[in-house]
């Protein structure tokens, strides 16, 4: 499951750690995980359907 987010205006797209109703914890491509609110920050869950 991925989800693509801002970072000082660019975009990034990782993969979800874990999320609840409003948060989003995605892994970043260099490991870190980063949090963001899902309203707040309008990020964006991609659906793989393998």
């Amino acid at each position: 499951m991925q989800a693509t987010y801002t970072i000082k205006g660019k975009r990034h797209t990782g993969e979800i750690v874990k999320c609840n109703h409003k948060t989003v914890w995605v892994k970043a491509p260099d490991g870190r995980i980063v949090k963001r609110h899902k309203v707040k920050h309008s990020v964006i869950i991609v659906e793989n359907d393998r």
